[in-house]
């Protein structure tokens, strides 16, 4: 509860930090963005399938 407090008061900025700083870092957040979205285009497309059956 103490960092809300902070962050409502002004004290904390979070676009101070980077979060992510590394380049590894930054492919394994892309690949793991990309996956999501095909996971969620597969899931979509299974459910439209099904209720059209």
């Amino acid at each position: 509860m103490r960092i809300l407090e902070e962050l409502w008061y002004g004290n904390i900025e979070p676009t101070e930090y980077d979060t992510i700083a590394c380049k590894e870092c930054k492919e394994v957040l892309r690949l793991i963005t990309r996956n999501e979205e095909k996971r969620k285009r597969f899931i979509i497309d299974r459910i439209v399938r099904l209720q059209l059956l």
